[in-house]
């Protein structure tokens, strides 16, 4: 039967189609509102945060002297989406957004370049980061920083760099807390979320795997119980049927006043020792950097 006699047939006819067509538009209806939505989805927003210290710099020589340096050593770098700087009374962090596709590699090259130049000329940077200690050094070592401080996993942890130490760093400063009290009554809101405490030295114990890529280093799967059995740097929350919002909700209706916690823009919580935060183990280094430099004039 060719396309013709189907027409004249169908004309003929006219019930059949009607049907099918019908049948055919009920059964995208129902696939269409069956099909789910992820409202968060996993997004790879290439970003870089430089944080440089000046023991002492009022915020007008931090900015005029740095803060303008690093932003116009940014703009030299291709890809860059948008900076933004905040200054204050010796010390100054900008962050560099970059255009999501930009080549990771060339990024850092020209990063490691524009650093250089500020080393250069006597600035000291320090790097501040979410990421655990034995994800940070990598990038210390790629940004070609042999020296000064960085500070990992949200402000608990901060070490000094050494290219003569076993892991090219010696940690200077831990500050941990008891998970267990967060850990049950999060645990108790959110019965199928991902929970994960950081072991400083290797990587993670979780309750269940975290999707790829999503944490760095060993991850070991334990018992929920496991986690909650020493004190750490950090808990890691992950809830994929939530939202950010949600986040903010649940933590203020449980009343989570003992420890410090920041929400992702994904359904993503990390929680810390109370009043941890980058801008604390910052002021910190800030200041052991200026008791070095008083020490050695």
């Amino acid at each position: 039967m060719n396309f013709r006699n189907i027409s004249s047939w169908c004309i003929k006819n006219p019930v059949p189609p009607i049907v099918l067509f019908i049948g055919l538009m009920l059964a995208g209806l129902i696939a269409f509102s069956g099909m789910s939505v992820n409202n968060n989805p996993d997004i790879d927003f290439p970003a870089a945060e430089i944080n440089i210290s000046q023991p002492g710099a009022a915020p007008t020589e931090m900015e005029s002297q740095i803060t303008q340096k690093v932003e116009a050593a940014a703009r030299s770098v291709t890809g860059v989406d948008e900076i933004n700087s905040t200054v204050r009374e010796g010390s100054s962090s900008t962050t560099v957004q970059f255009v999501i596709g930009t080549s990771t590699d060339r990024a850092i090259n020209d990063l490691r370049d524009a650093i250089t130049d500020l080393r250069l000329a006597g600035a000291h940077l320090v790097l501040a980061t979410g990421r655990s200690v034995h994800a940070t050094a990598p990038v210390a070592h790629e940004l070609g920083l042999t020296g000064g401080w960085a500070v990992c996993s949200n402000g608990a942890v901060t070490v000094r760099l050494d290219p003569d130490a076993d892991l090219g760093y010696v940690i200077t400063d831990r500050i941990t807390f008891d998970p267990g009290p967060a850990l049950r009554l999060m645990h108790a809101e959110l019965p199928d979320a991902h929970f994960a405490v950081e072991d400083l030295d290797s990587g993670f114990r979780m309750n269940k795997l975290f999707p790829a890529g999503e944490l760095t280093g060993h991850h070991e799967v334990v018992d929920l119980e496991d986690l909650w059995s020493d004190h750490v740097t950090r808990l890691v929350v992950r809830s994929p049927g939530h939202t950010s919002t949600d986040f903010h909700e649940l933590v203020h209706r449980m009343g989570l006043d003992e420890v410090t916690y920041a929400v992702g823009w994904t359904a993503w919580m990390d929680i810390a020792p109370k009043g941890v935060t980058k801008a604390s183990a910052l002021e910190a280094a800030s200041n052991d950097c200026q008791r070095r430099c008083n020490s050695h004039s």
